[in-house]
């Protein structure tokens, strides 16, 4: 009987390959990484709070500084018959009111900011003598209106009278500073004008 040997063909490596290198290379790369962290804070990871994120469908407002929920209700048609065109009805008023609802809102904050950061009064009184008042809470509209483009419908639902209920939340990363950020000029009845500075 003959023997006979089989013989394995040795590992290839490329020509200067050495695993030391390659293992040092690799625990070096690991311990850069917070050093990295550190240096450069834009790479730095947000946490939210998920509980609020994912159970809280009441909040009218900012849930944190990058999320922002509205509260949308729509009516039934009365002229409807049936629970199900009831319900479609509900929900195609909200839907209908939704973007303006929104916007409106997000204005609101906007403007009572500005006008906090400049001393005025928020109540009824301290925005009747804003004369530009008009034209003022246009023009923000027009500057939040594309914030829409981040949102979405996270949640439907409907009450026993059969009216509906969307909650809307827009994302975007610094939404409350961006929406402070909006500078405005009001002039005011006492005053000539007045700028946000």
């Amino acid at each position: 009987m003959k023997n006979i040997f089989i013989l394995k063909p040795k590992k290839k490596h490329p020509p200067n390959f050495c695993p030391q290198l390659v293992r040092t290379t690799i625990i070096c790369a690991i311990r850069l990484i917070p050093i990295i962290f550190i240096l450069f804070p834009s790479c730095t990871i947000k946490v939210y709070d998920t509980n609020k994120l994912f159970n809280d469908y009441t909040t009218e407002g900012f849930l944190d500084k990058d999320h922002y929920q509205s509260i949308i209700k729509g009516s039934p048609d009365r002229k409807k018959r049936g629970l199900v065109k009831r319900r479609e009805s509900a929900l195609n008023d909200a839907k209908s009111k939704m973007n303006d609802k929104i916007i409106k809102s997000l204005a609101n904050y906007s403007l009572n900011y500005q006008l906090k950061k400049m001393g005025v009064k928020l109540d009824v009184k301290g925005k009747t003598n804003i004369l530009n008042l008009a034209e003022v809470e246009k023009t923000i509209n027009e500057m939040l209106t594309p914030l829409l483009q981040y949102g979405h419908i996270t949640f439907e639902y409907y009450n026993e009278n059969n009216s509906a209920v969307i909650v809307y939340r827009i994302f975007k990363d610094d939404l409350v500073d961006e929406i402070e950020s909006i500078k405005n000029e009001f002039s005011f009845k006492t005053q000539k004008s007045t700028s946000k500075e």
